[in-house]
């Protein structure tokens, strides 16, 4: 019970950090559209609607499929083992993913001041996934 309750725990949170990317994708992908604090939160919680539950569950068949396949029960944990860590870092990884395949359409769509700084939010992902 408890390690399934752990396993959802850690789950749900690196879901909010995957719907976080997937929004600031959005809102790059509409950069003239200008938001304010309550409108992000708005499409935050519309967006985690389907990507929360779709992104738990992909991370969830990930888990037990690589848990299979090496024949051993993980441990889940937030700081030891570092679980939360590790789905952390596939989240950023995949939605960095999806923003670096991305790139050639914001080069095209935006303007020169906005190129500057998406290449700097661009470096700071980098960062965060190194």
């Amino acid at each position: 019970m408890w390690r399934v309750l752990k396993l959802l725990i850690n789950l749900v949170l690196s879901s909010f950090v995957f719907n976080f990317y997937i929004t600031i994708l959005v809102i790059l992908l509409n950069p003239f559209e200008i938001i304010n604090d309550y409108e992000f939160l708005i499409l935050f919680l519309d967006m985690y609607v389907f990507y929360g539950p779709l992104w738990i569950f992909s991370l969830w068949i990930l888990f037990y499929f690589f848990q299979f396949f090496s024949e051993k029960k993980f441990n889940i944990g937030i700081l030891s083992p570092p679980t939360l860590t590790y789905f952390f870092f596939f989240s950023v990884f995949v939605s960095s993913l999806v923003i670096y395949l991305n790139y050639d359409y914001y080069l095209i769509q935006f303007p020169k001041t906005i190129q500057s700084i998406f290449i700097e939010i661009l470096l700071v992902n980098l960062v965060i996934i190194i």
